[in-house]
């Protein structure tokens, strides 16, 4: 008996012996309901509610306080970069959870597939409730200077040139870090400024005592990626590093943003071309879906998302034809194989115009 099995049955044999030999048969007599875990809720308090800010008074989330900023809590150099609502956006459960999640103070991290609505849905969340906006994109060798700042000289000596996360530590607003695991030195530059009481560490600031910038009370910190910051289990994205876990662990939320269900994808697809027929847009939805499914299955390289529906559908009405549209957003990514591959799903589809 080799000694895997020796200490597998031992195990097994101590839990048979402390559970008394066998396990225990049921008396038939009801167990009492157990008392629910929580009893008491925190108390979320605001000038208003997210469903009367959205509009929306059919979810669960509706009800839930929040606070409606005026511009002028911000300085008058931010108010421009308070994004606009889109009437096109429809919410999903997902944009909620991150919504109450922001609204309580915690770093976010958020990540799913390219065209997912994961930039879009902060923006909207900025929009409804009149907060300054700002976006990051990691490059690789991006320096800690592009976000935090910079020395410079001008006729009157040095003076120090801020950047966006400066400016958010300073003054408030969302720094929104995409794909934040192509820029590792700025992450671990703003490590400081993600902790609780944190502060932007700036060494190099001509002034000694704006080197530690306590961080705002209304900044808020976001980071959006294709994957979770983990690795990759698909390999099939350009931002698969690996995030260093001090980094990760400094964002107390996570969420994963999935391409939206049929239903939400068409009500979307129907708020941008309210003319268009149901039967067209149903089409649109299956073809775009046997399309993730062989993406996911890595079959076909070419993501499809949103960011395709929405000029397929365009194209194909200036050209008044659905094949004319498709070929001149779409098709012409893939290669051959991939082209006979959206044949056949063309062809399962049922869509009239010919491929």
């Amino acid at each position: 008996m080799s000694v895997e099995m020796s200490a597998r049955e031992r195990l097994i044999r101590d839990f048979v012996n402390e559970t008394g030999g066998e396990a225990k048969k049921s008396t038939g007599i009801p167990k009492p309901p157990k008392a629910p875990l929580i009893t008491e809720k925190i108390d979320v308090t605001g000038n208003t509610t997210i469903g009367d800010l959205t509009g929306d008074s059919t979810s669960k989330f509706s009800t839930i306080a929040t606070h409606k900023f005026s511009d002028d809590d911000w300085p008058e150099f931010l108010r421009p970069y308070i994004p606009a609502i889109d009437k096109n956006f429809v919410p999903s459960d997902q944009f909620y959870r991150m919504w109450v999640a922001a609204d309580q103070g915690f770093n976010l991290f958020v990540w799913g597939p390219s065209g997912s609505g994961k930039d879009k849905s902060f923006v909207q969340y900025c929009a409804y409730k009149r907060i300054p906006y700002r976006r990051i994109t990691g490059m690789d060798g991006m320096l800690p200077d592009t976000a935090i700042g910079h020395n410079s000289l001008n006729d009157k000596g040095m003076f120090f040139q801020p950047g966006d996360a400066y400016n958010i530590c300073r003054y408030g607003g969302m720094l929104v870090l995409s794909e934040p695991a192509a820029m590792p030195r700025v992450m671990f530059a703003l490590q400081s400024a993600l902790e609780d009481g944190g502060h932007l560490s700036i060494p190099d600031h001509p002034d000694e005592d704006s080197r530690m910038l306590p961080v705002h009370k209304n900044a808020m910190f976001v980071a959006t990626s294709n994957v979770r910051g983990v690795g990759d289990n698909r390999g099939k994205h350009s931002a698969t590093s690996i995030m260093d876990s001090s980094t990760i662990n400094r964002f107390q939320c996570t969420l994963h943003f999935p391409y939206m269900d049929s239903a939400t994808e068409k009500k979307v697809l129907k708020n941008h071309f309210p003319t268009v027929k149901d039967e067209m847009l149903d089409k649109v939805i299956a073809l775009s879906n046997l399309i993730r499914d062989a993406v996911e299955k890595r079959q076909i390289k070419a993501d499809w998302s949103l960011r395709t529906s929405l000029p397929w559908i365009r194209m194909s009405l200036i050209y008044g034809d659905m094949a004319e549209g498709f070929k001149s957003t779409y098709y012409d990514k893939l290669d051959d194989a991939e082209k006979g591959a959206v044949r056949g799903f063309w062809d399962a589809v049922d869509i009239q115009d010919k491929l």
